[in-house]
């Protein structure tokens, strides 16, 4: 029987030039367009791996991000080109990990992050086992972007209301749900315009 993984490249990398429409008021690329590239970057490798959309959605099933842990060394800024690079890095129960480097065009590392993604039934939106990728976690690459995992948001012990966001059409993606990097965009839109000026996400 012929590995559905033979001949495929395990790490995976896009170039990306930031433009005008994807920086914000300090001439830098925000948050929120670093989760779309690294979105981008991991939907093409998962589908030259031929576990991407399409394939998926033939099975009635597709992938969410559940977990991500992001960490930015420098912005860059309009007008400058990146790489985003990513691999699988190991199953564990209903989870299939994903890293990513985000480099410049010398090659430096100017951010990374690690993701943690869960298989859905499109019907149900019930987690579904990864068992083909489970079966290849030995193949995996055994770099991590980061030093850690991205671990489950601890419940807040004091709930506050914040700011409130409808939620538009524009705002939801091929799965009718709202897309990650939205929900970047709103958690930094709801913090006061001279914070997000005078300081910066690590």
């Amino acid at each position: 029987m012929t590995d559905k993984f033979s001949g495929k490249k395990w790490t995976w990398e896009d170039e990306y030039l930031i433009t005008s429409y994807e920086v914000d008021a300090s001439g830098k690329m925000p948050l929120s367009a670093m989760g779309k590239f690294m979105q981008e970057t991991a939907y093409n490798h998962a589908n030259h791996l031929d576990f991407g959309y399409d394939q998926l959605k033939q099975e009635g099933l597709f992938w969410v991000l559940s977990r991500l842990l992001i960490s930015i060394d420098k912005y860059p800024r309009w007008g400058d080109k990146i790489r985003v690079r990513t691999w699988p890095s190991g199953v564990e129960g209903l989870l299939a990990y994903r890293e990513f480097k985000v480099l410049d065009m010398q090659g430096n590392t100017i951010g990374g992050a690690g993701s943690a993604w869960l298989m859905l039934d499109l019907e149900k939106h019930r987690p579904q086992r990864p068992e083909l990728l489970k079966e290849r976690n030995g193949l995996f690459p055994t770099d991590r972007a980061l030093d850690r995992r991205p671990a489950k948001i601890p419940s807040l012990s004091e709930p506050k209301k914040g700011v409130f966001f409808p939620v538009r059409y524009s705002d939801l993606d091929l799965y009718d749900d709202v897309n990650n990097a939205k929900y970047m965009q709103w958690i930094l839109d709801s913090y006061p315009e001279d914070l997000l000026r005078q300081h910066e996400v690590a």
